[in-house]
C-alpha cells in the first residue's frame, strides 16, 4: 500500500538520522545478500527438482523413463539463472527496504508464472526437444518455498552480524493532529516499506492535542 506524503500544516514527514553514506553500505548488503540468496535457491530448486522427479513423474506420465545424469540438463540454468535474477531484479525483490512476507510471497510467485511462460516460449522457438518441461515446473513450484526459507536465513545472518541489513527510514512527522494519527497509521501498517516513526511536532503547540 502506497503511503501518500501529507504536506499541509497536519502532517508531513521528514527524513532524519541515517547519513546518505551509511545507506548506502547497508542498501549495498541488503542487495547482495539477497541475490546471493536467490542464487542458492535458484540452485538448489532445480537439484531438488531433478532428484524428486522420478518421485512425482510416474503419476503424471506413466511409462518407463531415465531422468538421465543431472549434466543433461544443466544447460538449462543458463536460461534460468539470467532469466530469474533479471525478472526477480524487476519485481524490486532485490529492493534495499524490507518488504512484508505476504508482498514478498505474491512477487516471487508472480516470478514463476512470467519466468515459466518465457521458458516454455524459448523451448518451443528454438525447438529445444531436450528440455524437460517436468523438470522445469518442479523447479518453479520448489523455488517459492525455497527462496522464502533462503531470503529469511540471510536475513537473520546478516542480522545478528551488522544489527540490520536494510535501510530503515527514521521520520519524524509534523503535526499532532487526526491527519498526523492518521498518515503514522499507515506507515506502520505499510507491507511495502519498513518505516521508523521517530515521533511528532506542531508548529504550533498551544494547538497540539493534550
Amino acid at each position: 500500500m502506497p503511503i501518500p506524503k501529507h504536506r499541509d500544516g497536519d502532517a508531513a514527514e521528514q527524513s532524519t538520522g541515517m547519513t546518505r553514506q551509511r545507506q548506502s553500505e547497508q542498501g549495498l548488503s541488503a542487495r547482495h545478500a539477497l541475490v546471493l540468496a536467490d542464487l542458492l535457491s535458484i540452485f538448489a530448486s532445480f537439484y531438488l527438482s531433478y532428484r524428486l522427479l522420478p518421485t512425482y513423474r510416474p503419476y503424471l506420465r506413466p511409462g518407463e523413463f531415465s531422468e538421465g545424469p543431472l549434466e543433461v540438463h544443466a544447460w538449462m540454468l543458463l536460461l534460468i539463472v539470467p532469466l530469474w535474477l533479471g525478472l526477480l531484479r524487476r519485481a524490486g525483490l532485490h529492493a534495499e527496504t524490507r518488504m512484508g512476507w505476504r508482498v514478498v510471497l505474491g512477487r516471487t510467485a508472480q516470478v514463476q508464472l512470467v519466468g515459466l511462460a518465457l521458458l516454455s516460449v524459448a523451448f518451443f522457438a528454438f525447438k529445444l526437444q531436450t528440455a524437460s518441461r517436468l523438470l522445469v515446473f518442479g523447479y518453479c513450484a520448489l523455488y517459492v518455498p525455497v527462496s522464502l526459507g533462503l531470503r529469511w536465513l540471510a536475513g537473520v545472518l546478516l542480522a545478528a552480524h551488522r544489527g540490520h541489513i536494510y535501510s530503515i527510514p527514521n521520520i519524524l512527522v509534523v503535526g499532532t493532529r487526526k491527519r498526523a494519527a492518521e498518515f503514522i497509521r499507515r506507515v506502520r501498517h505499510a507491507e511495502e516499506m519498513d518505516c521508523a516513526v521517530l515521533g511528532c511536532v506542531d508548529p504550533e503547540p498551544e494547538q497540539a492535542p493534550a
